[in-house]
């Protein structure tokens, strides 16, 4: 006998879609747009691909791919260009790793750190942030522990990763990471994606010890939606992170960003008067 749904639970179901679509409209998430054939590219692939803050890139850039998607030490970084760096990245990353490996990134708060992210969730592979003030013994513990299919890393951090085995790309001009990004391919990876992320205790009780996470899926998304109808963020507000992005709040953050479409503003080191003076000219959350 075929049991039907109670009317009650439907009416609830259906106010909790209304409240969402409301919010949703509200941050400027839901907005009406003339089909084009990117968006129509986007959405035929979107059943097949696994959410994730890098198909929000992609979806950024084809909506707005002159609008400003990232301020750093570096300049700024439109919405198209962060999907062309975040897509090459992301083919790079898999000409090494296959679904599932893991990658760390050893870095201050900058355009690459948002890359590693966004890539790692476009290619399915986990991302491990790895905590710039760790000592050398729990980065190598960490580097151990993960088994990185790659190590990406500012070259401040050499000493730290003098004695790894793993494959390290270094950033910089000059540096595995930009040559690995303009040999890859500029398309979309066909890799189903995903969004986990490893980050790791401080080790003040011991070895640092990693805890995994999603985010993105349906679960990520409705968490999103509860987060912004208490605190009524807009895809055009400005985030400037403060904390280092290996922090789970700056994490959180970021993705919510990157989510709604906002600009981020990421330094590589806090500095009070910078600042004070970004969030005045930039007005910035």
């Amino acid at each position: 006998m075929t049991v039907l749904p109670d009317p009650k639970s439907l009416l609830s179901v259906a106010g909790d879609a209304l409240v969402g679509a409301r919010v949703l409209a509200r941050s400027g998430m839901v907005n009406p747009v003339l089909p084009r054939a990117d968006l129509l590219r986007l959405a035929a692939r979107a059943p097949f691909k696994a959410p994730n803050v890098g198909s929000a890139v992609l979806l950024h850039a084809a909506l707005r791919p002159t609008a400003v998607a990232v301020i750093d030490d570096e300049g700024s970084l439109s919405w198209d260009g962060l999907r062309e760096r975040v897509q090459r990245l992301a083919n790079a990353l898999l000409e090494v790793a296959a679904p599932g490996d893991a990658v760390a990134f050893l870095l201050r708060n900058g355009r690459e750190n948002i890359e590693c992210y966004a890539a790692c969730g476009l290619a399915g592979l986990s991302a491990v942030p790895v905590n710039t003030w760790s000592s050398k013994p729990d980065v190598e513990h960490i580097v151990s522990t993960q088994k990185p299919a790659v190590v990406v890393a500012d070259r401040e951090f050499a000493d730290a990763l003098d004695a790894t085995t793993a494959t390290v790309w270094w950033v910089g001009e000059d540096g595995e990471y930009e040559r690995a990004l303009a040999a890859a391919d500029n398309t979309p990876p066909a890799a189903k994606g995903g969004g986990r992320i490893v980050t790791h205790t401080s080790g003040t009780t011991g070895k640092p010890k990693g805890a995994e996470r999603n985010a993105g899926g349906l679960r990520g998304m409705v968490s999103l939606v509860g987060f912004l109808e208490k605190v009524p963020l807009h895809r055009d507000d400005v985030f400037y992170l403060a904390p280092p992005l290996f922090h789970q709040f700056a994490q959180g953050m970021m993705i919510v960003g990157l989510i709604l479409g906002t600009t981020l503003v990421v330094r590589r080191k806090f500095d009070a008067e910078d600042f004070l003076q970004n969030a005045t000219v930039t007005n910035a959350t």
